[in-house]
C-alpha cells in the first residue's frame, strides 16, 4: 500500500461528449453492475491507503463514504466557481482539503492503468510528475506537490484550464510507460462500449 500521500480521483467534470452521446456523465458508466467511480474508488483502495474522489456535487456518489468526498470549492477569490468544470478547481480543492504535500491523481475516465504503472509513476522522487506514452502527455495521471497551488489559483483567476501550459510552468518530470492502453480514456460512449464488448474488465 502506498501511505506517503493520498490519491485523488478527479471527478468534476462537465463530461460533454459522453453525455452528448447518452445523457449520462461517464463517472456513472455501468462497469459489472457498479458505476465508474466506485469501481476506480474499489481498485485505488487496493493501492494506496488514502482514496478521495473529487466532485462538483457530493450527494450524487453515493456508493463511497461522504468523507471520502472533496466538494469542489465554489468560490475562489471572490471568484464564483459554482459552475466551474474544469481538473485545475478538482486539484485546487483537492489541495486545500487534504492538506497533503503531494496528491497522485487520477481522471475517473482512466480505468486501465496498471498497479505497476501507478507505482513506477509515485516512485519518481521529482516535485511533479506526469504519465506519457510515445510522446503523448496525460497531466490528469500524475503527482503534483501543493506548491502548484497559486498557479492553480491564477489559471482559475484567468479562467484558463489547459493543464499542459502547467506542466510547462512548474518543470513536470514525465514518466514514460510501456503501454499505451492504460491511458485510455472514455471520453464517447464508443470507448465504453467497446470495453465492455471486448471483455475488458479493470477491474477484476
Amino acid at each position: 500500500m502506498i501511505d506517503s500521500y493520498p490519491c485523488v480521483i478527479l471527478s468534476g467534470g462537465k463530461s460533454s461528449r459522453m453525455r452528448e452521446d447518452v445523457g449520462i456523465d461517464k463517472a456513472f458508466l455501468d462497469f459489472y453492475g457498479e458505476p465508474l467511480y466506485a469501481r476506480q474508488f474499489e481498485k485505488l483502495s487496493r493501492i494506496f491507503d488514502t482514496v478521495c474522489l473529487s466532485a462538483k456535487t457530493a450527494s450524487n456518489y453515493t456508493k463511497i463514504p461522504t468523507q471520502n468526498i472533496i466538494e469542489d470549492i465554489a468560490i475562489v477569490e471572490n471568484i464564483d466557481t459554482s459552475e466551474l468544470f474544469a481538473p485545475t478547481l478538482g486539484m485546487l480543492s483537492a489541495f486545500k482539503t487534504l492538506k497533503s504535500d503531494k496528491i497522485f491523481f487520477l481522471g475517473v475516465d482512466t480505468p486501465f492503468i496498471s498497479k505497476d504503472s501507478i507505482v513506477k509513476i509515485v516512485s519518481n522522487p521529482a516535485k511533479h510528475t506526469a504519465a506519457r506514452y510515445n510522446g503523448k502527455i496525460h497531466p490528469t495521471v500524475g503527482v503534483y506537490d501543493k506548491s502548484v497551488t497559486p498557479e492553480l489559483t491564477e489559471m482559475i483567476k484567468q479562467n484558463k484550464h489547459k493543464l499542459t501550459l502547467l506542466l510547462e510552468k512548474i518543470g513536470t518530470i514525465f514518466v514514460d510507460l510501456d503501454d499505451g492502453a492504460e491511458l485510455a480514456n472514455l471520453n464517447r460512449y464508443e470507448d465504453y462500449e467497446k470495453a465492455i464488448n471486448n471483455g475488458i474488465n479493470p477491474f477484476g
